[in-house]
């Protein structure tokens, strides 16, 4: 199976690597040379797609986006119907999720709970939620970036009013759990569960895989995921994000498109390739892993911590990074053992290394020890010439 990848930074970077576990050849095409994602498949092309003719797609079985870029996925989508092969994005979903205002107005619809919107009739509702922080957010773009939290409600409501472009919403103070929705128009599947550990700046820098949770709290994710896919009635791949609250779950966002970070922390903790899965999805060749009809997903019981981090070789110092920080990171090899990860992607230089580690384990605490040795063996390591 021969597998192009339109784009090669966080999304790329985790596609090309479950590409490459599930036995693919993999092309990333990228019009920068430099990207994260440049080494870890097959092949690499750096070329702008606009610049492209369908001749370039010849010879794949597949076209896999990972770009969030309009333009790019629409010239990408005709390329590929122009050379006869799958696309494998929904865009009707991607459309409605990639707005944070139109994906709160969706779940309302269908009946999900959400926090509060931002609004000037919110009046004295927040503090019911125990909470008086706002959150704004860019309302068409994923991540961390240009995330705000106020403590005053018409400081809030102000950076709104002169923002038309973002959305605002009662902050819930809770721990943060995501999941991954494979859909093909009627049939849904909700995964492993996990929690997703956010810096200060809301970036998640750390994920664990599956999250230590009751039985009770995962059906209830996995129920609310199911929900969400038979009402988009998309064919692809979907997460939802929620945050624990009082008890109560609270979906957060929507994105109809692969994920970085949880696709690989579940894959070790699982078994479960999602590249393979949503291949198998759009080829119709099989389940590909995907869960039993009893709800149970195949693969090895394991714990994984999945940790970014950032190292300053010459002040051999760490600090645990956000993954939108790897951005700035030259491209990533494959280096499983580094400092005693079980896996590990590596950018190295003489000034600085960066690195998406994961420990593996029976359990979440030995997992999470695992990690603590990682990091201190990483902090006193001496020199960064070796991988």
């Amino acid at each position: 199976m021969n597998m192009l990848v339109i784009g090669g930074r966080l999304q790329g970077a985790e596609i090309a690597f479950l590409g490459k576990e599930a036995g693919f050849q993999v092309t990333v095409l990228d019009r920068e040379q430099e990207v994260l994602a440049s080494q870890l498949g097959d092949a690499f092309v750096q070329i702008n797609l606009q610049e492209a003719t369908p001749g370039l797609f010849a010879g794949y079985d597949l076209v896999f986006p990972a770009t969030e870029n309009l333009e790019t996925l629409q010239l990408a989508r005709k390329l590929a119907e122009e050379a006869g092969l799958p696309f494998l994005f929904d865009e009707q979903a991607f459309y409605l999720t990639r707005s944070k205002t139109k994906t709160n107005r969706f779940l309302q619809d269908i009946g999900v709970r959400t926090p509060p919107a931002l609004c000037a009739e919110l009046s004295d509702i927040a503090p019911l939620f125990g909470s008086r922080r706002f959150i704004v957010k860019p309302d068409k773009k994923s991540g961390s970036k240009g995330v705000c939290c106020f403590c005053d409600k018409a400081a809030a409501l102000a950076y709104l009013d002169n923002h038309e472009d973002c959305f605002g919403q009662v902050f819930l103070e809770g721990p943060l759990y995501s999941v991954e929705v494979i859909c093909d128009k009627t049939h849904v599947t909700p995964f492993a569960v996990t929690e997703v550990v956010v810096e200060a700046s809301f970036d998640s820098h750390r994920i664990i895989a599956p999250a230590v949770l009751s039985v009770e709290i995962i059906s209830e994710i996995q129920s609310l995921a199911s929900q969400i896919g038979r009402a988009l009635r998309m064919k692809g791949i979907f997460d939802v994000e929620l945050v624990l609250h009082d008890s109560r779950l609270y979906v957060l966002e929507l994105d109809a498109r692969m994920p970085s970070q949880t696709p690989l922390a579940v894959y070790y903790a699982t078994g479960v390739n999602f590249v393979s899965a949503l291949a198998a999805c759009f080829l119709g060749s099989g389940d590909a892993g995907l869960p039993n009809a009893d709800g149970g997903v195949k693969g090895a019981d394991t714990r994984v911590v999945l940790q970014h981090v950032y190292r300053d070789n010459r002040k051999k110092t760490i600090e645990l990074i956000g993954e939108g920080r790897l951005l700035a990171a030259p491209p990533l090899i494959r280096a499983d053992g580094f400092c005693g990860a079980d896996v590990a992607l590596v950018s190295n230089s003489a000034e600085s290394t960066y690195a998406t580690l994961l420990t593996l384990a029976e359990t979440h605490s030995a997992a999470e020890d695992k990690m603590e040795r990682v990091l201190e063996t990483l902090k006193s390591r001496e020199g960064a010439n070796h991988v």
